[in-house]
């Protein structure tokens, strides 16, 4: 839950964030057992008939209240890797499930998952960690998936459950389990660099989909939280309405992109990105700041 209180801070600052892109969802939605729309992207029969994934059947949680069964993961035909839950609500109210702080092989994925559960109901659904994200982290078999796992009743205030969870979906274990090391970015331009962090620009794509893309790299190496977010953001001069926001575990690290809108550079009559200035700041969990600067970048020398 703390990267909700984290995105509530700032949300006065940034107008609005852009992804690099979205894949598309040529699949039919879920609907749970009231009807709506659990996860999108994926038929329940679209399983590929090979994998590396031996996981089945796996307990997540059970106790008075509610169990949670992660039935499979399995990648799709699009290469989104996709959890299948079954889930049932034991209790006489409405139940909301959520999936927070997620990381898969030591990388910080986002899901954006949530799930209203009606009393004494059961219900599938699907978690899915897009082949885009997998793609800029450089995961190609999740080896080990992390996340916190909770339950509550929204009104009444009620924690019904909050539980953090590992998975090992190719059977491996903590002992076992391994994953390549990030290789060297050629051209990285470091942005901010110390003993507990490591932020960087990767690469740039000037004509990417939705508009010009910084391929931003971050790398938790303290023992505590970190939150990361750029704010006033401008292009040759003019202000765009982007932004890049990351919340990063201890130990962990993130491969993002952060977007400047086709329509905001045409808007301001900008053909060509020439300075980009933006401030960036960055704070442990417990609220130290470990920097907030201006930074003014000639995309020119990066990648």
């Amino acid at each position: 839950m703390k990267k909700i209180l984290a995105l509530l801070m700032i949300f006065a600052v940034l107008i609005s964030f852009s992804a690099c892109g979205e894949s598309d969802l040529t699949d039919e939605s879920l609907p749970d057992a009231g009807g709506l729309i659990l996860n999108a992207g994926e038929k329940p029969t679209q399983t590929p008939p090979e994998t590396v994934y031996t996981i089945s059947d796996e307990p997540l949680a059970e106790n008075e209240y509610l169990t949670a069964t992660l039935s499979e993961v399995y990648e799709n035909v699009n290469g989104d890797i996709i959890l299948r839950l079954i889930l049932e609500n034991k209790t006489d109210d409405v139940m909301d499930f959520y999936f927070d702080s997620a990381s898969c092989n030591g990388y910080m994925l986002d899901t954006d998952w949530r799930l209203e559960l009606d009393a004494g109901k059961t219900a599938r659904s699907l978690i899915t960690f897009s082949a885009e994200d997998l793609e800029m982290a450089g995961i190609e078999t999740a080896e080990e998936i992390s996340f916190e796992f909770g339950a509550y009743h929204f009104l009444d205030n009620i924690d019904y459950l909050i539980k953090d969870i590992t998975i090992y979906p190719t059977g491996l274990d903590e002992d076992s389990v391994t994953y390549p090391e990030r290789p060297p970015a050629k051209g990285e331009y470091i942005l901010f660099e110390s003993d507990d962090l490591k932020v960087s620009i990767e690469d740039v794509d000037e004509d990417g989909e939705d508009g010009y893309n910084l391929y931003m790299y971050a790398e938790n190496k303290s023992d505590k939280d970190i939150y990361i977010y750029t704010y006033s953001v401008s292009v040759n001069g003019y202000m765009m309405d982007s932004g890049w926001y990351q919340w990063i575990l201890s130990g962990k690290k993130a491969a993002k992109c952060m977007t400047i809108s086709n329509y905001g550079l045409d808007l301001s009559g900008i053909e060509k990105v020439g300075e980009i200035e933006f401030g960036m700041s960055a704070y442990e969990d417990e609220g130290d700041t470990l920097f907030d600067e201006t930074l003014t970048i000639n995309p020119e020398i990066i990648g």
